[in-house]
């Protein structure tokens, strides 16, 4: 009888965890869709931007995370121009689109 009870509850702690386990997969599962839906958005908004080097600007550190300085040699721009001029001029396009509602 003892080792039955044991058993029923060492049964009923794996079907515990295994609903805890059960919840926290949905919940991943829900934060991941609302991550994809936002670079969606973010894609969808930095492909309205209609110069090409902002767009490249934009798309290269903000969906490809690269450094400042790999964008600025990408583009064949110093870095204090890309930092200083180019991404707030991107960001002002990104601004202008989002009142506006793309």
């Amino acid at each position: 009888v003892d080792t039955l009870e044991t058993a029923r509850k060492a049964l009923e702690d794996d079907r515990q965890k295994l609903e805890e386990e059960k919840l926290i997969a949905e919940r991943v599962e829900a934060e991941l869709e609302m991550l994809i839906a936002t670079e969606r958005d973010v894609e969808r908004t930095i492909n309205a931007v209609n110069d090409s080097i902002l767009r490249k600007l934009l798309y290269e550190r903000y969906i490809n995370g690269k450094t400042w300085e790999k964008i600025s040699v990408m583009l064949h721009y110093s870095y204090q121009h890309t930092t200083h001029v180019l991404h707030p001029r991107a960001l002002e396009h990104v601004k202008h689109l989002l009142e506006s509602n793309i």
